[in-house]
């Protein structure tokens, strides 16, 4: 019978006889006080393998079928941006938060049963299920998995719908766990079948287009494996391609390198970051970058690990930052959040000018300005780019996604923080008070309310499906998916973009 990971059958201590009289009514038992046969470790363990030949360092896996949850949006509705009578070009797909969007298809238990997994101690204490806190930032690969950052549980959440699991990767290298993990990036196996479930395709948050496989990694002071000296040598993976997660770890100071079943393969740039938040990769080229906020630059690795350029500086002009965090990779541009300079800065990095100095990293636009409008930006983060060429930047202060065009143009806000009211200068400014507003739910029938009305009637006594609290991470999935880390609210948000200018 397969069981929770970590649950233990561990039986009364005056009734022995009775606890394998319940095992027999379960119809499988593992060893009294052993751990079940699914996993080993708990939701709260270390990163040992799992017990199918250590294949897997998850600290925990939940097994289910994937479902996103439409909370409370009403049976037969949808939620849409813009809202009516405005066309629709986005509308709400969902939300993953965790162990509770694993459904199990399991038959229900008879009287019998139920006694027995009292009798054995099954029962009496439920496990508190496995669920996002803070979720910083989000990215998928070919496979059609998610991978989620967590500073509050200090790990990363992969979902994996094809293989129906849900796994926590908690360890940065060996002995040593996540404490801060932020940004994150893939690089995929070349050998891996591509459009895995879900439609996914990997790259850089925010870069869809971003696929690819980098060189070796894994040479002194690179990426790479510990030595029983702790010297880094040659990482094991002998330059062969394979799928690799790099984690930034903010408090740890490093980039951490996990393989395709989240065991630790090494790190850069320990010694060289102050506070690494942002990462994105060039498929291309194999090329890391890696927003250092507290340095307020982005420092660039190549394929085998090595620190070969740093871009910008300290600064308000063009090209210099001022706290840079989330990053995004797209057709040679690297999108920088320029978080205290209020903006989202464009650089050119196409690996054709990998060795002309002067010219990689040169700016080329900016997005956003500082202001009290919707469509200005008073602390953006994450930022995406679809294959439309539709930049998206979290504006967490407002708890809204505000899409610009290509060349600028500020588009439509999705939610916000309040009302929208008209303001003199053709802008619209976003009240002080009121509840998240943008969204419509619409019927088939045509008729329309807001996003609050359909959450005060729902039976739903979680956040509001149309709105965000604290959003942080973004990432745009090669169908132009947008998925966005609703920080506070402990999930990641679905939408779907309809298309159309």
């Amino acid at each position: 019978m397969s069981r929770r990971p970590g649950r233990t059958c561990t039986p009364r201590p005056a009734a022995a006889v009775a606890a394998l009289a319940a095992c027999v009514l379960l119809g499988a038992c593992a060893a009294l006080g052993g751990t079940s046969g699914s996993t080993s470790g708990s939701t709260s363990g270390s990163t040992s393998g799992a017990t199918n030949g250590g294949a897997s360092a998850a600290a925990a896996i939940v097994k289910g079928r994937l479902q996103h949850d439409l909370g409370d949006v009403p049976e037969g509705h949808r939620i849409t941006w813009p809202a009516t009578p405005e066309v629709p070009r986005y509308f709400y797909g969902g939300a993953l938060t965790g162990e509770p969007n694993f459904r199990r298809d399991e038959p229900a238990r008879g009287a019998l049963q139920r006694l027995g997994r009292w009798i054995a101690g099954l029962d009496d204490a439920p496990e508190a299920p496995l669920v996002l806190q803070r979720p910083a930032a989000v990215v998928g690969d070919d496979r059609g998995r998610l991978y989620v950052s967590d500073a509050g549980r200090q790990a990363v959440f992969v979902f994996d719908a094809a293989a129906g699991e849900l796994q926590l990767w908690d360890g940065a290298a060996n002995g040593l766990r996540f404490v801060s993990p932020s940004g994150l990036a893939v690089q995929v196996d070349e050998g891996a079948p591509h459009g895995g479930a879900g439609g996914l395709r990997s790259g850089a948050p925010g870069a869809p287009g971003a696929n690819g496989t980098g060189g070796a990694i894994g040479t002194r002071g690179a990426v790479g494996s510990h030595s029983a000296s702790g010297a880094r040598g040659a990482s094991g993976a002998g330059g062969v391609p394979g799928a690799r997660l790099f984690v930034a770890d903010a408090e740890l100071r490093a980039v951490f390198v996990l393989d395709a079943q989240g065991r630790p393969l090494g790190r850069l740039g320990e010694g060289l970051l102050q506070r690494p938040t942002g990462v994105a990769r060039d498929a291309a080229s194999g090329r890391l970058f890696v927003a250092d906020t507290a340095a307020h630059d982005i420092k660039v690795f190549d394929a085998a690990g090595h620190h070969v350029r740093t871009l910008g500086r300290r600064g308000e002009s063009a090209g210099e930052f001022n706290f840079p965090t989330h990053l995004a990779l797209r057709d040679g541009r690297l999108y920088v959040t320029d978080t205290l300079n209020n903006r989202v800065q464009v650089l050119d990095v196409d690996p054709a000018l990998e060795h002309a100095s002067t010219t990689l990293g040169r700016p080329l636009r900016s997005f956003g300005r500082r202001g009290l409008f919707v469509g200005n930006l008073v602390r953006p983060k994450g930022v995406a780019v679809d294959g439309e060429g539709n930049v998206y930047i979290v504006e967490s202060f407002y708890d809204s996604v505000l899409v610009f065009s290509a060349e600028g143009e500020f588009l439509l806000p999705i939610t916000g923080s309040g009302a929208l009211s008209s303001s003199p200068g053709g802008e619209h400014k976003a009240a002080s008070t009121g509840p998240p507003r943008g969204a419509s739910t619409s019927t088939s029938t045509g008729t329309s309310s807001s996003a609050s009305s359909s959450a005060s009637s729902g039976a739903s006594s979680g956040p509001s499906a149309g709105a965000f609290y604290l959003p942080a991470g973004l990432w745009i999935d090669g169908h132009n998916r947008v998925h966005v880390a609703d920080m506070f609210n402990g999930r990641i948000v679905l939408l779907h973009f309809l298309g159309g200018g």
